[in-house]
């Protein structure tokens, strides 16, 4: 009986390592999906705007958003940072700069 005790915590322990490791993989998985992606709050700020600019963009399709799991609007990061790239028309400069 106490042999079978000592397998079964053996077993325990085995399976409590286990549960550790994996759930640091999700955590790490997690804040990878979290730095990728954010609300419409975290977009705002990252942009410098208000969130009410942030639903403005969105309804003229300057800005692109996505619905994960049913959360909120949720903004991938390289769209935000797409967004704030400056354009160059056709002239050669940069827009706000000028031409020389």
């Amino acid at each position: 009986m106490e042999d079978k005790l000592r397998e079964l915590e053996g077993r325990t322990s085995a399976l409590e390592r286990a549960v550790i490791r994996l759930q640091g993989q999700v955590d790490d998985l997690a804040s990878t999906v979290q730095s990728d992606w954010l609300g419409i709050d975290g977009a705002a700020a990252y942009l410098g705007v208000s969130v009410r600019t942030v639903r403005r963009y969105l309804a003229t399709g300057k800005l692109q958003a996505h619905r994960l799991s049913g959360r909120g609007l949720r903004f991938r990061r390289e769209d935000l940072d797409a967004y704030l790239r400056p354009v160059t028309p056709r002239g050669g400069a940069p827009s706000g700069e000028p031409p020389q």
